[in-house]
């Protein structure tokens, strides 16, 4: 029933959807750039997570809980520190990659 009531889009704006329909379907390809960027970004965000685990560490000691409670302090710190550790270690990979591409060239 809607269907005899719509006029469809302005020129203007047809053309704004089509380019982004085309830009949308365009496929991205990384560049030497970012893979400079991140290793240091994945370097400040796994040392922060590793702070993080640590300091949930730190609580699962300090705060009076019963055993269920500094367990769940335990897992939480445990994730952090996990994910802290392969983000550390993805940025030794990225800057070990980045100097053997540096070096090579």
């Amino acid at each position: 029933m809607t269907k005899l009531f719509y006029r469809g889009h302005k020129p203007e704006r047809q053309a704004e959807l089509d380019l982004f329909w085309k830009n949308l379907h365009t496929p991205v390809l990384g560049s030497e750039t970012t893979s400079e960027l991140d290793a240091p970004q994945c370097r400040i965000i796994g040392w922060m997570a590793t702070v993080f685990g640590g300091f949930m560490l730190l609580l699962a000691v300090v705060i009076p809980n019963a055993m269920s409670g500094r367990l769940a302090f335990v897992f939480c710190a445990a994730v952090l520190l996990g994910i802290g550790g392969l983000l550390l270690r993805s940025a030794r990979r990225a800057e070990l990659r980045h100097r053997e591409a540096t070096s090579g060239a």
